[in-house]
């Protein structure tokens, strides 16, 4: 049995990958530094085996190359190796197939931990069941089950949502130009695939409707990635080309539409693009006091180093909240130098 879990890790750690923003993360090795042949769930004594390299935390990402994933993942793994624990990730590249045979191969490997970034809520729900059923503990991110062990980056996605539209509503009223405009044209990228940031684009359109009565939206479109934000936006403009605004899910789509934006010449003071995450990108083209105005940045660093020691404290038999919540802060180039500088 032994032999037989030993070679079900080391076939799926080769098969780790591990890229992002042409530089090499810290967990590009993750898994093969600390081999763990012997696994065990602290929590429920799945087997008679003893684990000798700690407890050992598999994860599958919707897509390693995202900023936001890329930094929550190195946070993790700082973690991990101060404690002593295996972090194994896979790359589900957004594919439902490919995420459930992740999850299967985890509960095969008989892993202490299974932390899952959903993006088909629908899709993995009856994969996460069964583990759960089976006497794993499964954190959850990207997504609300309420038969999760545990629940990662928790936050009331339109509360999420609405301050990102808050955002952009006081860029409006404090902008003369537009807030005396009879009509303040804005678009929205968003995901419909994800329950969960269905809530959030809800809450971007509310904010603006009730804080910024001017604005109206024009035009609203599925983005997936900074490639797909570019064309999203360039399709904006293209049908649109009054359009001032574009508020976005997450920073890394909304990048698209700033990098469409400048490429347009849609550079001055009216124009404005708003996302979430607080990536290092939007930051500090924020810092810049360029067109990308505003973000609802997380501490996701800081969650992600809470998460490994709220695993840690739970492979001891400790007590743990079901929850590792995030809080919300807007950042602006009114408090940007300050928000750094803490």
């Amino acid at each position: 049995m032994k032999k037989m879990i030993s070679m079900i890790l080391a076939v799926l750690m080769i098969a780790v990958i591990f890229t992002g923003c042409g530089k090499t993360s810290n967990t590009e090795t993750s898994g093969s530094e600390q081999p763990a042949t012997e696994l065990t769930a602290a929590e429920t004594n799945k087997t008679d085996e003893t684990n000798k390299e700690g407890p050992v935390l598999g994860i599958t990402f919707r897509d390693t190359t995202n900023p936001t994933y890329i930094k929550e993942m190195n946070a993790m793994q700082e973690k991990c190796d101060e404690y002593g624990m295996t972090m194994i990730v896979q790359d589900a590249h957004e594919d439902l197939a490919t995420q459930i045979s992740q999850i299967e191969n985890f509960m095969a490997m008989n892993v202490d931990y299974i932390f899952v970034n959903v993006f088909d809520a629908d899709g993995i729900k009856k994969t996460i069941e069964k583990a759960v059923n089976e006497g794993f503990f499964v954190i959850i991110y990207d997504a609300t089950f309420d038969i999760a062990s545990l629940t990662f980056g928790y936050i009331d996605n339109y509360e999420y949502g609405y301050n990102i539209g808050k955002m952009a509503a006081e860029f409006i009223n404090s902008n003369e130009e537009l807030k005396n405009a009879e009509t303040v044209e804005w678009g929205l990228q968003t995901y419909t695939t994800v329950t969960d940031i269905i809530a959030r684009g809800d809450g971007v359109k509310d904010a603006l409707a009730e804080l910024a009565p001017n604005a109206k939206l024009v035009i609203e479109q599925d983005v997936f990635s900074t490639e797909e934000g570019v064309t999203a936006t360039e399709n904006f403009l293209q049908a649109h080309p009054d359009i001032k605004i574009v508020c976005g899910v997450t920073d890394p789509f909304v990048y698209g539409a700033y990098q469409a934006f400048n490429a347009a010449g849609y550079t001055g003071d009216e124009y404005g693009v708003f996302g979430c995450d607080g990536t290092d990108q939007a930051l500090e083209l924020i810092s810049k006091r360029s067109i990308y105005r505003g973000t609802v940045a997380l501490p996701l660093e800081k969650g992600a180093r809470d998460l490994i020691d709220a695993l840690w404290k739970h492979s001891k038999g400790e007590e743990i909240d079901d929850k590792v919540p995030f809080e919300l802060t807007c950042v602006t180039a009114e408090n940007i130098d300050e928000y750094l500088a803490e």
